[in-house]
C-alpha cells in the first residue's frame, strides 16, 4: 500500500488513501445520519471512489500472499 500510495501522490499529486478515508466518511454521514456532505462535489466522490478501489486491491493482493 505505500510504495502504490507513494506512485500517486508523485504522478498524481493525489492521496489513495485520503480519497478512501473521505469515502468512508461520507458514506457512513449518510447512512447513519442522513447527511449529504456539502464539501464533496459528485466528480470528487466519484474520484474517490476509484482512488479508493486501489485500497481494496491492495489488502486482496496482500490476502493472498
Amino acid at each position: 500500500m505505500e510504495k502504490k500510495e507513494k506512485e500517486y501522490f508523485r504522478s498524481q499529486g493525489i492521496s489513495i488513501l485520503s480519497s478512501y478515508a473521505n469515502i468512508i466518511v461520507w458514506r457512513n454521514q449518510f447512512a447513519h445520519e442522513g447527511i449529504i456532505p456539502s464539501t464533496a462535489t459528485y466528480d470528487e466522490v466519484k474520484k474517490s471512489y476509484e482512488l479508493g478501489k486501489n485500497v481494496v486491491d491492495c489488502l486482496a493482493t496482500a490476502m493472498r500472499r
